[in-house]
Formats: structure tokens, C-alpha cells, sequence
């Protein structure tokens, strides 16, 4: 549909519109046309919104002209891009909280209401620094043993870029990548970044973890998580598959969380 063509004034909305849009084949919401269809719908509605506060203005239109499920599947989509641009562009939007506290958690659908936590949940981490918590959970070095907090090693290598490669030994599709990217790490640490390798390898597996990373040649910059995927760290950044890079900028604030 060309929206955009089709609805050119938007005092039209009205007659076009005249009662609530929902989803009466309950199917469709998992049919990806659908759903990509009602987005850019949405977005047509939303278009001439240009205020700061622009998530109650959105939530405002949504809940005008949608209803049900389809309703609840756009609030929380833009919940999630509104997330996103103010944590980007650095905009304070006041009505964020007020947000959650109407919708958060009170979704009809489990999914929705998961989907709204993991958006602040990265809305929070996003430009800001690893909490106190994670900055001291225990690292063990892969190449002498010597244990090393997360705030001494990101501490070690201050004012640069740091890429945090989550990988195992085990991780097949780990090996692959650490193994493919040995000229393009080079590259890039030779431009203010460095690399470093945490394995998320079981604790009983640390001589495994220590062969592979001398396989790989990245024993002088691989460490092993305490606690593997139970670990603070690994919880905090919700690592539950590998690989998964991590960008901490010279700032020491998280810049990219690699989902």
C-alpha cells in the first residue's frame, strides 16, 4: 500500500478510519506482511510528529486509531525505537517513566511485555559505563592464571576502543570468526582499538579454554569469565548465545551491545 500517496491530507484520517483497527484473524500477527503492512501504516500516522515528547504523542495515535493485540504490538515497537533515538540523539523524554508505568508488564501477551523490558533494559546499559557489580567480577588470565576484575582490565587499556569477543572453546562458530578476522584485528588495533577475548568456558575447562586460545593465538588477551554464562556479567548483558562482541568506547561506557 502507498500510504503516503493514497492518504494525502491527514484530515482524512477521520473518514478513512472511522472506527478502531484490530486484528480479526488472530494468525496475522505472526504473518510478517501483516504486520510490516500495519507498521507502515503506523508510520504514516505518526509522520508529522516532530515534538521532543514524541512517545506520548505516538502512544496518543496509536491507541486512536488501533486496538486489541495490533494495538499492543505498536505501542511496544515504538516504546522500543523511541528507546532508541532518545539513547542515541541523548534526549531526555520526561514521559518514559509514566510509560511504564501504565504498560510495562501489563500486556496481554507475555511477548510484549518481555520485548518492553529488554528495550529499557538496553535503553539503560547503552552509554553508560558496566555497573560497580560487573566492574569487579573475577577474570582469570588464560595465559598465567592470574586473576584480573573486569575494572582492572578495561582499566589496562583506558583511552581505547575495546571489543569484548564473548566465545568457548567449544564454540565452533567462535573459532571460526576469531580465525577469519586475525588481519582485520590487526587492522583495527592499530587505529586506538583492542581486542579482547572473555571465554564463557566452565571453570573445569579452563585447560581446554587455554589450548584453544593458544591455537588461536589470542592467549595473551584471553581470560575466562568466573561463572560462565551464570555469571553477573553474562546475565547483565543477557549472553546466552556466542560469538557476541561487545564495544566499550574511550569513555569506558558501552557503546554497542552486538544484538
Amino acid at each position: 500500500f502507498q500510504f503516503s500517496i493514497l492518504f494525502n491530507d491527514l484530515r482524512l484520517k477521520s473518514k478513512y478510519f472511522p472506527r478502531k483497527i484490530s486484528c480479526e484473524v488472530s494468525l496475522n500477527m505472526v504473518n510478517s506482511e501483516y504486520t510490516s503492512g500495519m507498521r507502515n501504516l503506523n508510520g504514516f500516522l505518526c509522520q508529522n510528529i516532530k515534538n521532543e515528547n514524541r512517545l506520548k504523542s505516538v502512544t496518543d495515535t496509536v491507541r486512536k486509531y488501533f486496538d486489541g493485540e495490533l494495538r499492543d504490538h505498536l505501542l511496544t515497537l515504538n516504546f522500543y525505537s523511541v528507546c532508541a533515538r532518545n539513547k542515541n540523539q541523548r534526549i531526555n523524554d520526561s514521559y518514559m517513566d509514566e510509560w511504564l508505568e501504565i504498560y510495562a508488564g501489563k500486556m496481554k501477551e507475555k511477548i510484549y511485555n518481555e520485548f518492553i523490558q529488554y528495550s529499557i533494559d538496553k535503553y539503560k546499559k547503552l552509554n553508560n559505563p558496566f555497573p560497580e557489580n560487573i566492574l569487579n567480577e573475577k577474570l582469570i588470565s588464560v595465559a598465567d592464571s592470574s586473576v584480573i576484575t573486569i575494572r582492572e582490565l578495561l582499566n589496562k587499556y583506558k583511552g581505547k576502543q575495546i571489543i569484548i569477543d564473548n566465545w568457548a572453546s567449544w564454540c565452533g562458530p567462535c573459532a571460526h570468526e576469531i580465525k577469519i578476522s586475525k588481519n582485520k584485528v590487526l587492522e583495527l588495533e592499530k587505529r586506538n582499538n583492542q581486542f579482547i577475548y572473555l571465554s564463557l568456558d566452565k571453570s573445569s575447562d579452563f585447560k581446554k579454554a587455554k589450548d584453544k586460545a593458544l591455537e588461536l593465538g589470542i592467549i595473551e588477551k584471553a581470560y575466562v569469565v568466573s561463572g560462565s554464562f551464570n555469571s553477573e556479567y553474562a546475565k547483565y548483558l543477557n549472553i546466552t548465545g556466542i560469538p557476541r562482541y561487545i564495544m566499550i568506547n574511550v569513555n569506558g561506557d558501552i557503546k554497542n551491545l552486538g544484538l
